[in-house]
């Protein structure tokens, strides 16, 4: 069973390896649509992202794109200001649930 566990392993570093070496000859980095983690190629080839590749027709598929650096940059600078909108939004809804608002600076000191 040991070696089972050993082999299903060292077959999960081979495959992440393989996209590692892709991606750091390309300059890129890598997502996991999983996870949606961006690694760079040596902290994906040292995690521990299970790696399954779909064959469709000719073509391999796996859940890890890569993307150029300033790409992935832009990509979470876009997930950083959405998620900025919801907490406003979210801040507001509660506010206004309970009428609630901001301590005017005048009333705090009185």
């Amino acid at each position: 069973m040991r070696n089972n566990i050993k082999e299903n392993g060292d077959l999960q570093y081979e495959a992440r390896l393989k996209i590692s070496k892709k991606a750091f000859e390309e300059g890129c980095v890598i997502r996991s649509s999983v996870t949606r983690t961006f690694y760079t190629p040596r902290e994906f080839l040292d995690s521990d992202e299970k790696v399954e590749i779909k064959i469709y027709g000719m073509q391999e598929y796996s859940d890890f794109t890569l993307h150029y650096p300033a790409n992935a940059i832009n990509f979470k600078m876009e997930e950083l200001a959405k998620s900025n909108q919801q907490f406003q939004d979210f801040m507001k809804k509660m506010l206004n649930a309970f009428e609630l608002s901001p301590l005017d600076k005048k009333k705090k000191h009185s």
